[in-house]
């Protein structure tokens, strides 16, 4: 296992300097300036931060990117921050935090390198994420995965725990406070959230964010067609509706610049998404420009393909999910929050009822139809429209336009449920 060290020391020049225990990279000698608008001018040179000409702060390995965009100045409540973007090779690149003032330059968080935005929705810009980690040896096993997030609010940079903990949730399907292993090392092993027990799985936590496959999983081009590719157990996919037993399954997939130029993907690929590895290919699969994306010096493809319903998780399907958690309690908001937010649900207006929806991924095309909608009478679920088959025969069931059906929750009164189907098909008839 990779295992990133980060020590801190005093050196007698006064500078604060952050060792990285690992090889170090060399750039081209560069230069980053940046001027705030208290007057203090910012230069980074050769590693070296500098307030009004003063140096102030050293890196021992100067492995900034200077071409990145994350490289930037950010002001808020009365701070100013610095926030240089580090090439973390082998592992993921790095963004470090420092605040800046005329006199000191101080070393407030590092994180692995992401965006600046409000990642969790309470209104405040965080950054940070997951490294890098090798799969576990046990098919049924993995390595926990830590997530570190920070935050920015009131002009400080915090550690925000809560997110990170949800985060760590999502991914592992379990969340450790201390995942180091007996050795003190990062990580420790536990099972794999897809081989528990449907019993014990959460219906709400870890978040889900997409299906998931029970593998391995193989994939083909089309129904009983050619073998294309094999998934392990836990992968996150997005999916199409069943047609006779099958799926339409697509994931995206880290490949190197080569491959991209290439244009063919080669047997025996090893596949890793955002975390692990998830795969591997069984056959050359050739791919256009257009499944291809590159951002912030990753590039990813689009992987589709057909498996078998069997393959897929029934546990983590959303259609699965919300009867049983309707039939656990009253079907409010406040009670599916985490059943909303988890599969990344919106919230939308159709004449009196508040909605939540849920569209089909581009698996289904590039129009992406509704696959479920929540309509709420003020605070209490009336009835959910889907478009595949809902696990709850035994609900009244009315047809709307464009093959959907309302599945009507409790005993709502039939005024509100004729008030909704009109509404309904008034809207989705608009949509076009």
């Amino acid at each position: 296992m990779t295992l990133r060290l980060i020590k801190t020391l005093l050196l007698p020049t006064c500078f604060t300097t952050i060792s990285i225990a690992c090889l170090a990279q060399t750039h081209p000698a560069k230069e980053l300036t940046f001027h705030s608008d208290q007057g203090l001018a910012i230069k980074v040179h050769k590693g070296v931060i500098a307030v009004n000409n003063k140096d102030l702060y050293k890196l021992r390995f100067d492995d900034i990117i200077y071409s990145s965009k994350r490289d930037r100045l950010i002001r808020d409540g009365g701070s100013t921050f610095l926030f240089l973007e580090i090439d973390g090779r082998p592992n993921r690149d790095m963004l470090y935090a420092f605040k800046i003032s005329a006199n000191r330059v101080d070393s407030v968080a590092n994180a692995v390198s992401s965006d600046i935005w409000d990642m969790d929705g309470d209104g405040y810009p965080e950054f940070g994420g997951t490294d890098l980690n090798e799969a576990h040896p046990s098919e049924d096993s993995m390595y926990y995965l830590p997530s570190s997030y920070f935050e920015i609010r009131n002009g400080r940079i915090s550690y925000d725990s809560a997110f990170s903990e949800e985060t760590d949730l999502r991914i592992n399907g379990v969340y450790l406070s201390h995942p180091a292993d007996v050795n003190g090392s990062c990580c420790t092993t536990i099972v794999k959230p897809g081989k528990r027990k449907v019993t014990n799985f959460p219906l709400t936590h870890p978040l889900i964010l997409s299906e998931r496959t029970d593998g391995p999983a193989n994939v083909r081009d089309t129904i009983n067609g050619k073998l294309l590719f094999q998934l392990d157990s836990n992968v996150p996919v997005y999916t199409s509706d069943t047609v006779h037993k099958w799926q339409r399954i697509a994931l995206n997939v880290y490949i190197s610049k080569e491959t991209s130029r290439s244009h063919v993907l080669h047997a025996r690929s090893k596949l890793y998404n955002e975390y692990m590895h998830v795969g591997e290919t069984l056959a050359d699969i050739p791919f256009d420009e257009m499944d291809v994306q590159e951002e912030h010096g990753y590039i990813t493809l689009t992987l589709k393909g057909y498996t078998s319903m069997q393959n897929i998780l029934p546990q983590t399907v959303p259609e699965n999910i919300l009867p049983r958690l309707i039939a656990q309690g009253t079907p409010t908001i406040a009670g599916l929050t985490d059943f909303l937010k988890g599969f990344q649900f919106s919230k939308g207006k159709i004449d009196r009822f508040t909605c939540w929806q849920l569209d089909e991924s581009y698996v289904s095309g590039p129009s992406s139809p509704m696959r479920l909608l929540l309509a709420f009478n003020g605070d209490k679920l009336l009835g959910v429209v889907h478009s595949r088959r809902l696990g709850n025969e035994g609900d009244r069931q009315y047809r709307l336009n464009r093959g959907y059906i309302v599945s009507v929750a409790g005993n709502p009164d039939i005024t509100d449920v004729n008030d909704f189907i009109a509404a309904f098909n008034k809207f989705i008839n608009a949509a076009g």
